[in-house]
């Protein structure tokens, strides 16, 4: 059992105050950085209801040449010419299925080849390698939920079409509720700048705090329930994610009451002269059945 606090001051640049209230759920900042294809539609009308899909793909290749190393161990890295890659397309699929209520399905293929393996080194180079498994293309869902939004008296604020987000007139004071699968970083602790290696910087110890080991697969993802509480210039959320079975696993634990983390997150905006940015608050709390240090294998007392 686990618990950290951990506070930080974001002085980031945003574009507009829209982007600064807009829910979570896996933008995945791709439509903050991405133009669209000119003559290619991203968002219309099924059956009445409003719908968009939008889709990225990327492709990392790193190397580096012969080195010498002083002390070389089963976990240290490879001191030969090496070459690493990654390759990953996601499709964001999204209805509104009610008035305020959407759903979102995002399948997903990766394939790559780490650097030894993913070991001997602190903060890897390329934070798509976790999901990676070797060279032939692996396919999954990486997201598949529910998001609620409950209005309240406020100002109104356009939500405008991006992957994982419909065009959505909704109150500057209002609640959303998110459940299925998805990213704890879809959620919390959200940057325009450092929070997705494919867009933004590749080392995984950019991706969020180091010191934040929230429940997720092997992959980022696991399944749970949030809620965020938006009230004018404040956020607060909530949520409660599966934890794996082991640390680093596939598998996710299903007891939820007996394995999970918990985070809490307040958020204050701001303006300073014309700069917007935000001061947050996080906190976690992790639940696992995990082994003892004392109980490994030539574990000795000094």
């Amino acid at each position: 059992m686990r618990l950290f606090i951990i506070s930080t001051l974001l002085l980031a640049i945003l574009p507009n105050i829209a982007f600064a209230q807009k829910a979570g759920s896996g933008a995945d900042q791709i439509e903050t950085f991405a133009e669209p294809i000119a003559g290619l539609p991203t968002e219309g009308s099924i059956w009445g209801m409003p719908v968009n899909l939008h889709g990225q793909t990327t492709y990392i290749n790193q190397r580096y040449n012969n080195f010498t190393s002083s002390y070389s161990g089963q976990n240290s890295l490879d001191s030969l010419k090496s070459m690493s890659y990654t390759w990953s397309g996601t499709l964001f699929f999204g209805a509104r299925i009610a008035p305020n209520t959407d759903v979102y399905f995002n399948p997903e293929v990766v394939s790559g080849v780490p650097f030894s393996d993913l070991a001997g080194l602190g903060g890897f180079t390329n934070g798509e390698a976790t999901k990676a498994n070797g060279a032939q293309a692996k396919f999954y869902s990486a997201r598949a939920f529910v998001r609620q939004t409950i209005n309240q008296e406020g100002e109104k604020v356009v939500l405008e079409n991006e992957a994982n987000q419909i065009t959505q007139t909704v109150s500057s004071n209002r609640v959303v509720l998110t459940g299925g699968q998805f990213s704890t970083l879809d959620i919390f602790d959200d940057s325009r700048y450092a929070k997705d290696p494919r867009v933004q910087f590749m080392n995984w110890g950019n991706m969020t705090y180091l010191a934040y080991d929230y429940a997720a697969d092997a992959r980022g993802y696991s399944w749970g329930l949030a809620g965020e509480w938006y009230l004018g210039n404040w956020v607060m959320r909530a949520s409660r994610m599966l934890a794996p079975k082991t640390p680093n696993g596939r598998d996710l634990n299903w007891q939820i009451f007996n394995a999970y983390g918990d985070q809490i997150e307040v958020e204050r905006q701001h303006n300073i002269g014309e700069l917007p940015g935000k001061v947050s608050v996080l906190g976690y709390r992790n639940r696992m059945i995990l082994a003892r240090f004392q109980e490994c294998s030539g574990y000795t007392s000094y």
